[in-house]
Order: structure tokens, then sequence, then C-alpha cells
């Protein structure tokens, strides 16, 4: 089984939950060992699994029983493992920009960072808010790469890209929740600068008013 195996996480019931490339694998306690099954994409059931490629798991913070699944094409799956049922958070249906997850981590306020190849992802699963974070805004990059991402013992998030190491802490991120105010400073018209009382009669007032 160690073929392959490219994530684990272990939810509330004790399973072992095995990501790889062909594959998501339940190892369930049974005995003195484990009962395996396999889960697939199934094209004719919408609740399976999203892609087959699995790139990161993650056990909820706030419910152990729910599975959190980064895949590579198939965006975020969430199983929950009471009913063995599959949601999906894709750039087609839910508002992800890529569909390529590498890497998911949980900060301490419950919210999910993924990396992706166009940013980093915050998604909130208690309000299904989701805020897209790229390199206008700091990272080292907007492509990330697969098994780089972790978390420091200070809560600090580390995600590994093609140009370097983003970390950062998510409590330390502020919010501008101001709007910026829009001035007219100068009117061209013709590639030609327009003022008060030039020969073209078009301003009345200063441009300030």
């Amino acid at each position: 089984m160690s073929e392959g195996v490219t994530a684990l996480a272990k939810t509330a019931d004790g399973s072992w939950w095995i990501g790889r490339d062909n594959g998501l694998v339940q190892a369930k306690p049974a005995g003195e060992g484990f009962e395996f099954t396999v889960f697939k994409n199934d094209p004719k059931n919408r609740n399976s699994l999203r892609s087959n490629s699995i790139a990161s798991l993650l056990a909820d913070p706030s419910d152990p029983a729910i599975l959190w699944i980064g895949t590579k094409g198939g965006g975020l799956n969430r199983l929950d493992t009471r009913t063995m049922q599959f949601t999906h958070l894709t750039s087609a249906h839910g508002g992800l920009p890529n569909d390529v997850i590498y890497g998911i981590l949980a900060d301490d306020r419950k919210r999910l960072w993924m990396s992706s190849n166009k940013g980093l992802i915050c998604y909130a699963p208690a309000t299904g808010v989701i805020k897209n974070y790229t390199k206008e805004d700091g990272l080292q990059d907007n492509e990330f790469n697969t098994w780089a991402y972790g978390k420091g013992p200070d809560g600090a998030l580390l995600f590994g890209g093609v140009n370097g190491l983003t970390v950062f802490q998510p409590s330390e991120l502020l919010e501008d929740t101001l709007s910026p105010e829009t001035k007219i400073t100068g009117l061209r018209i013709n590639d030609r600068d327009v003022s008060w009382k030039d020969s073209t009669g078009i301003l009345e007032y200063g441009i300030e008013y």
C-alpha cells in the first residue's frame, strides 16, 4: 500500500486515509489489522471523488469526522466519513480560482489555507467565504508545489512554490476594508492636456472641482 502514497490523515473513527496518485484508500481498524476500501472517481456518481489524483488530506479541526481532500484537477473535496458522501468545491462550482490543490492547512480560526497554481486560497467552511491571495499580495509566486507545505510550532503557515517559500501568521493578516477615494487629477483629450480657461473651453472650473 506504500507505493504512490501522497498524503495521510486520521479521522474520528480511527481510520487512516491514504492519498494516492490513483485514488483514496481508507484503512479502517478491524481486529488486529485493517480493512481497506478504495474510493475513486465515478463519472456516473456526482457524490464520488472528483479526481483520483490526491495531493493532500486534512481532518477538519472543527469536526474530525470530516476529511478535506486536495486534488490535482478536481478542486477541494469534502468527505463526511459518517455517510461516506463526497461534496466538491471547484472553479466551476464553488468559487475556487484553480482546481489544483497542493496543500491544505488549518489556522487557529478553523479556516483552511490551500496552495494552488493561482495563489493561496483561504476558505472558511463555517461561512463559505473564499479569499484568494496572489503574488501582488506578497507571495513568492502564484504557482506552488506538491508536498511543500507545513505548520510551524508558533502557528505560522509555510507554503513552498516555484520561486521560494511563503511564510506568514494568519492572525497577523490585516484586511483593508476601506474603499479608496476616487479623485480626478487631470484631463487629456487627443493626447493633449486640457486645463481651465484654455482655448478648448471644455473646463468651466478647475479640475479639482
